[in-house]
């Protein structure tokens, strides 16, 4: 059977009995180990060629699995075909699922995955008759845990009795439908006979003891559907003395099986219809017999093909919804993990040469024993048409009608059900060929499977409906866009629908509208307009899947510079405009006109920008929130060498790749990126965004893409972005180039941001993150036409779109080249050099290349036709040369910087304490420094005093004449002046009182001194006779900090008093503008050892108001450490001595010893000591 995948096909390499290491003639191998399990015991996944201890019948050498099979004799007879049957169904899902994209990289069941991605170790277990001798019944279950860990399969023994009877006794004789319950062999009508009782409805759902308050015992306990299990119902009802329980059902379809295993229930239990449980609550004195007219039945739940395939459908939704390594993602209330089983079922189990959408099918139809066309384990039997199966997204909300998760996965099947057979008939036909069939059935299979890749985490209706539309895109094109909406309309999941939160089941919007948007695209032919030459636009309409309230479309196209109107159309200013078009639903319409490309519009291409992660970078990581993020690597690139990349963080993370510098965009240019990217799909994502005002706000540039735009949408965020998979058909990894206009900005600088954003989880999808090589930002040759469509005056859809224009065919061109020019840089020391300035007039200039050569005529530079200030003073070669005719000249130019630095000039306002500071404080700036800073000269500095001017608030002013001077000789004078405030010592604040440490240390001239004793004008203290240290007064950013005044002037730094310094101490002779004077003197108090207290009396003079204030400072030197004694150890005689020959003098209590050597007893002297 694996040879049904076709030669050389990856899904069939090992076959089905080779796990890579080992080949076995059991139900064993590199998909799946199939065994019995009647005991329950569950074992683990073996070694290669160990078994497990549990049986599997074995084919021999020649595999032939080919035993009988009596479905009269007790399953036990059957379990050699049980098992094969078992095996043979796990194999062909993975086969079949591995055409559609379930293999190895994406989280499949294999023991051996051949180096192909994914973690392997992890083929099915598929454990046949599951817990038949414990009595476990009526189920099927799949646990699918991570990549690389082994998934278990649990297929169950169903019991049926051949006809359960339920007939009404009293107030008249009547028999009636039901169905059985399973829980347990011990409540079974065969086995307890029949019952005949009086039945009392309990007024609800039975959930609690609450409801058989005052039940009498020895009756029939009828109850509603609904609200908690069926074997809690019947556990309750058995423990208020009821002798059976009456199950009615709760929506209008048949009875169903209960659910649910407990030995501990004894009474009898079956369900009834609504309708018939409704006549009986209405009866007086009811009383009914239920009994059965035959024998236990077994069906084998390992035989029943369409459960086995919705278990392992389980598995694959687990692996592929977010990831392989996200396996608890199917957990919310909306979630959809049932439905796409059911699905999956469904597609396995259908004869596709006979299947009409019309047709019934039930789930798990075999186990109950009924036929193929009936209700089976579901509350309705899958059809298209919807009197057989009429749910909703509105019954969603239901949950009396549909339970959780099952009766939910039950509209969601149907909705992808109804999808199928919209395509089946789109295409027209389904193909029977499930491996590689071409039909409408392998269509919309491979969507599904596709778009469970695409699928959030914990999804709702909504997600899982746009995961499909998205998958339809990047696959096909958008080609069943209309096939999906219709058939998720029909069932209420519509345009306008909301799942609301997926966590909850009860705030769905429901809405039956289908897709009425319009989409508009462009072509043009030929494909490059060459100058002068004409060529045609077409604008393409695709119309919705059915029209709008109003079905005519106004189309209007804005030309772009550099092309004329020709005809089609009406010409309006620079826009085209057409009658209006009706658009048939699902149609596409084109309407076209004719324009001819300008002579001489076609320009030399200047690169403006390039980053491509190698060598000096143009662009720089910042981090916005989280971890950090974006950096190089070799890894992966566009070509060879480096790229950016940014890692999907398992955290919140926001980090953005910037440009240092922003663009001057000069006429029609583009950016130009490469990426590639695998991200969490609709969480973690990618954007490019741009500022105009130098980063003070960024705006998101999706409006202006014309290659390559977002392919997705990220929840979290609230917008369009890169996630997911790049845009090729899904394990391409291949870089693709994004492309931006930059022409709506032309003359405004502009800034770019790669900005990368993440959630608090991840999905491993590869490279995770975002990769992104070889940025540019070049100048084009293009028009940039725009065309919006809008219906009823209300905007559709608009598109921006490049045309190319190209050179003439043939040019007359002459020119002729000046022998040397003089070619000044700009002022950001940069040049780029335009035909214009070393050729006469020619015709078309914009025709021409400059190349230059530098050292002369030789080495052409790279962009050719740029200088910078590296080229100053030099002499080059240049060439013109026309593009379309081939004719040239030569010269040679000589680079020059004329640009003089720049001062920064203007009048400003200080505080009287900072005058001189300011005085000699000069800003200046030069863009070409490379060879030196330019040399600044004060020409000329005036003193103004206004003295003590009490009608002034100055003290004076200072008048300046400043030059400065680059190393070319560039000069510029400025005249500023500096107005002086005069300061009040009303605004002194004294100091603080300090104490240090006599042992402080402090680097200073990146040498550790101590604070102390680093003496002298340069240093931190001075020393007065006797060789006490005083500290020099500081500001606030010292030790000593002096008085100072808060300054009255609004940014202007408060003002300490500070001497000047000699070694032999402060100088108090320079006080500054403000007529103020100051001077302080120290008292030294000496304490005990090298502490000693100094009190320094400030004294500050006003010498305008005549007022004076005193500040006293108690400036505190402590001396708390231990001196410490460093001893050598001799080894020769066992003993530690001095490092020198110096005696032992201490005055302190105690002495630290620095010890160089071993502990032990020793002595020094005539005491002893002892080494610890």
């Amino acid at each position: 059977p694996w040879d049904r995948n076709g030669p050389g096909n990856p899904a069939g390499t090992l076959m089905w009995h080779n796990d890579g290491t080992e080949i076995y003639t059991y139900t064993r191998g590199n998909n799946a180990y199939a065994y019995e399990d009647t005991s329950g015991a569950n074992p683990i996944l073996p070694a290669p060629g160990i078994p497990n201890g549990r049986y599997s019948p074995d084919g021999g050498a020649s595999l032939q699995f080919d035993f009988t099979l009596d479905l009269n004799n007790h399953p036990r007879t059957n379990i050699d075909a049980a098992i094969t049957n078992l095996f043979f169904w796990n194999n062909l899902n993975h086969d079949i699922f591995y055409q559609y994209g379930f293999d190895e990289a994406a989280g499949n069941f294999q023991m051996e995955n051949l180096g192909r991605g994914g973690l392997g170790n992890d083929p099915v277990r598929a454990e046949a008759m599951d817990g038949f001798r414990i009595g476990s019944r009526n189920n099927a279950n799949f646990f699918t845990p991570n990549d690389g860990m082994a998934p278990r399969m649990q297929m169950y023994i169903w019991e049926s009795v051949g006809v359960p009877q339920f007939t009404l006794n009293s107030p008249f004789m009547a028999p009636f439908q039901c169905v059985e319950s399973s829980f347990s062999a011990n409540n079974k009508l065969a086995n307890v006979g029949p019952v005949t009782a009086n039945v009392l409805y309990v007024g609800g759902t039975g959930c609690g003891p609450v409801d058989y308050a005052g039940f009498p015992p020895g009756t029939i306990a009828m109850v509603d559907r609904g609200d908690c299990n069926f074997t809690q119902k019947a556990l309750f009802a058995e423990a208020s003395g009821a002798i059976g329980l009456i199950v009615v059902q709760n929506n209008a379809g048949a009875p169903i099986a209960m659910g649910g295993t407990n030995n501990a229930i004894t009474i009898p239990a079956v369900m009834i219809s609504q309708a018939d449980g409704a006549l009986i609550k209405a009866l007086p004195n009811v009383n009914v017999t239920m009994s059965s007219s035959g024998m236990l039945e077994y069906e084998i739940g390992d035989l029943d093909n369409g459960i086995i395939t919705h278990e392992y459908g389980h598995g694959i939704s687990n692996r592929l919804v977010a990831g392989p390594n996200n396996t608890s993602c199917l957990g919310n209330a909306e979630q959809m993990g049932e439905g796409w089983s059911d699905y999956f079922s469904l597609m396995l189990t259908t004869d596709w040469n006979t299947a009409t959408p019309y047709d019934r099918r039930g789930i798990g139809t075999y186990a109950l024993n009924q036929p193929a066309n009936g209700f089976g384990i579901r509350p309705f039997p899958y059809s298209y048409d919807l009197s057989i199966n009429p749910v909703t997204y509105a019954d969603v909300a239901n949950a009396g009608l549909l339970s959780q998760p099952h009766g939910i996965g039950t509209v969601w099947a149907s909705m992808l059900w109804d999808m199928t057979w919209n395509i089946i008939n789109q295409v027209g036909s389904a193909d029977p060929d499930m491996y590689h069939g071409l039909g409408g059935n392998n269509i919309a299979l491979q969507l599904v499977v596709d778009a469970l890749k695409l699928t959030p985490c914990n999804p709702g209706f909504v997600d899982g409906r746009d995961a499909i539309l998205l998958a339809d895109q990047l696959r096909y094109n958008g080609l069943y866009h209309c096939a999906i909406w219709d058939a998720f309309a029909r069932r209420g999941l519509g345009i306008g629908a909301s799942e609301g939160s997926p966590e909850d089941r009860f705030d769905g919007v429901t809405s039956f509208s289908t897709d009425t948007t319009v989409t508009v695209s462009k072509t043009i032919s030929p494909a490059v307009i060459r100058e002068g030459e004409t060529g045609t636009i077409t604008i393409s309409l695709s119309c919705g899947c059915e029209n709008g309230s109003n079905n005519a479309l106004d189309v209007e196209d804005i030309l772009g510079e550099g092309l004329t109107y020709v005809s089609g159309g009406t010409l309006s200013g620079d826009t085209v405009s057409f009658p209006p078009i009706v658009c048939a639903p699902n149609t596409t319409v084109n309407v076209s006109y004719q324009v001819t490309a300008d002579s001489c519009s076609w320009a030399s291409p200047s690169l403006l920008f390039s980053e491509n992660a190698e060598g000096s970078t143009m662009v720089m990581p910042v981090n916005l929130g989280g971890p950090a993020n974006w950096s190089k690597t070799s890894t992966v690139a566009h070509g060879n060498g480096s790229s950016w990349f940014a890692l999907d963080y398992d955290q919140t993370s926001d980090n953005a790749l910037v440009m240092v510098e922003p663009v001057l965009v000069t006429g029609n240019a583009e950016l130009s990126f490469f990426h590639r990217f695998e991200t969490e799909g609709n969480f973690d994502g990618g954007v490019v965004e741009y500022s105009l005002d130098g980063g003070g706000s960024w705006l998101d540039a999706q409006p202006y893409f014309i290659q390559n735009g977002y392919n997705g949408y990220s929840h979290p965020f609230f917008r369009s972005m890169f996630n997911g998979y790049s845009p090729y058909v899904f394990g391409i990894d291949d870089f693709i180039e994004s492309r931006i206009t930059l022409s709506p900005f032309i003359g405004q600088s502009v800034l770019i941001r790669f900005r990368f954003l993440t959630d608090a989880f991840s999905a491993s999808t590869g490279i995770n993150g975002w990769s992104i090589d070889d940025i540019t930002i070049r100048t084009v040759n293009t028009a940039i036409n725009k065309t919006v469509v809008s219906r009823g005056g209300v905007p559709e859809d608009s598109v921006l779109c490049s045309i190319p224009i190209g050179l003439p065919r043939q040019s007359d061109n002459t020119f002729t080249c000046h022998d040397r020019v003089n070619i000044s840089l700009n002022s950001q020391c940069l040049r780029q050099i335009e035909p214009e300035e070393l050729i006469t007039t020619a015709e078309c200039a914009n025709h021409l290349l400059v190349q230059l050569s530098y050292p002369k005529g030789t080495t052409t530079l790279d962009p050719a036709n740029s200088v910078d200030v590296s080229h100053v003073g030099a002499e080059m070669t240049y060439r013109v040369i026309d593009l379309v005719n081939n004719n040239s000249c030569w010269g040679t130019i000589k680079v020059e910087d004329k640009f003089p630095p720049i001062i920064e000039c203007a009048n400003t306002t200080v505080s009287c304490l900072n005058a001189e500071t300011a005085a000699a404080n000069v800003k200046v700036a030069d863009n070409c420094n490379a060879y030196g800073d330019p040399k600044v000269e004060i020409l000329q500095r005036k003193w103004e005093s206004f003295d003590c001017d009490a009608d002034s608030p100055l003290s004076g002013y200072v008048a300046r004449v400043i030059r400065a001077t680059d190393v070319w000789g560039n000069f510029v004078e400025c005249h500023d002046t500096i107005f002086i405030i005069r300061e009040f010592i009303d605004a002194l604040v004294c100091p603080d009182d300090v104490e240090v440490e006599c042992t402080n240390t402090v680097i200073r001239d990146n040498k550790e001194v101590e604070l102390l004793w680093n003496a002298g004008k340069d240093g931190d203290t001075y020393l007065d006779d006797q060789g006490y240290a005083h500290p020099w007064p500081t500001d606030a950013s010292g030790y000593f900090p002096a008085p100072h005044l808060v300054s009255i002037v609004t940014g202007q730094p408060d003002a300490y008093f500070l001497p000047g310094r000699s070694d032999s101490g402060p100088v108090f002779d320079k006080q500054g503008k403000c007529q103020i004077l100051f001077d302080y003197e120290d008292h030294v108090l000496p304490t005990c050892g090298k502490s000693y207290k100094i009190r320094r009396t400030w004294h500050i003079y006003d010498w305008c108001r005549g007022t004076e204030a005193t500040c006293t400072q108690w400036i505190k030197i402590k001396d708390t450490e231990s001196p410490v004694i460093d001893l050598k150890y001799l080894g020769s005689s066992n003993r530690y001595e001095l490092l020198s020959s110096d005696e032992i003098i201490a005055s302190e209590k105690s002495i630290g010893i620095n010890l160089l050597g071993p502990v032990g007893l020793y002595s020094i002297g005539n005491g002893h000591f002892l080494v610890t």
